[in-house]
């Protein structure tokens, strides 16, 4: 089409200069005629030669078009093809490691889990991310809630702080509610062992939802969550101790009346955990066991063995 147009215009051009030019009167092969032709032709051929290297411009040209155009065919191919493979390795790694399942608090699906912390994946973007969910802050802030309402609980605790109870509630609803996520066991109860087991499970649910974020790569995203989940843990940690301790207290409490051979330290389970116990603060623990053993008939043969633990000199 190019040389087509240039060869058009080249000969109007030359019809046009041969109008209006005069050809000499001598012969056809004389000095002169050549002359005449020359100068008449000369601009139309250099208009038909001007089309060659244009044409090679325009055809180098449509080849980087197109050259473009499949790079970035390519590109997209690739990039669906990294997301589906990706997406596949998540389903099966979610799978593999039974995510959201066993002892985890709250559960979901692959799909919906997936979606929620890898929006852009489609897009080629394989990151996590938290832009799905909303208030994300409240959740860090909801974690270290009840982490710091759990240092408030302690062996002397005879009943379920009230504000640890919301700090759960409140952190499991932002779990359901900004995550989308099912709560497994929706049983209320005032038994702190039973608001401890609630922790415990959180426990897992926050362990799952940092492996799933950290699938493909540790950013932002899955800091965020480990931080999460290193405060819950701190504050299951915590209170496990705590029911050790009580458990270990219940025994001490739970000496039979009428037995004169105090069995206490015979297992060492016992003794290992009551010395551990007795290591720090031992006047106060002493005497509130003591004051609970007030009436109880083996109270002085229960302290000697215990001060005997706390290397404690009895009186």
């Amino acid at each position: 089409m190019t040389v087509l147009i240039f060869g058009l215009i080249a000969v109007v051009y030359a019809g046009i200069s041969f109008r209006e030019s005069e050809a000499p009167s001598s012969g056809v092969l004389t000095e002169a005629y050549l002359s005449y032709l020359y100068q008449n032709l000369s601009t139309p051929a250099l208009i038909v030669g001007l089309s060659l290297p244009l044409l090679g411009l325009i055809a180098s040209h449509l080849r980087s078009i197109q050259t473009i155009n499949q790079i970035e065919t390519q590109e997209k191919q690739n990039t669906f093809s990294n997301y589906a493979k990706h997406r596949e390795f998540f389903f099966e790694f979610f799978k593999d490691e039974q995510l959201f399942s066993r002892e985890s608090g709250l559960t979901t699906k692959a799909y919906e889990i997936y979606a929620l912390l890898y929006p852009k994946a489609r897009n080629g973007l394989l990151e996590p991310m938290t832009t799905k969910i909303s208030d994300i802050e409240k959740l860090t802030e909801s974690s270290e809630n009840i982490l710091a309402e759990s240092w408030k609980v302690n062996w002397k605790t005879e009943t379920t702080p009230v504000e640890l109870q919301r700090a759960v509630d409140g952190h499991t609803h932002l779990l359901t509610e900004k995550l989308r996520m099912q709560d497994r066991f929706l049983l209320p109860s005032s038994r702190l062992a039973d608001l401890a087991q609630r922790i415990t499970r959180l426990r897992v649910t926050h362990d799952d939802l940092f492996a799933a974020s950290n699938f493909y790569t540790f950013n932002s995203c899955s800091k965020l969550f480990e931080q999460i989940a290193t405060e819950i843990k701190a504050a299951d940690d915590h209170l496990r101790r705590v029911l050790e301790q009580q458990n270990l207290l219940a025994q001490v409490f739970d000496v039979p009346e009428n037995n004169g051979d105090i069995t206490l330290t015979n297992s060492d389970f016992m003794r290992n955990g009551l010395e551990e116990f007795l290591r720090s603060g031992v006047d106060e623990k002493l005497g509130y066991i003591e004051n609970r053993l007030i009436s109880h008939p083996q109270r002085r043969k229960v302290m000697k063995v215990l001060k005997r633990l706390a290397d404690v000199p009895s009186t």
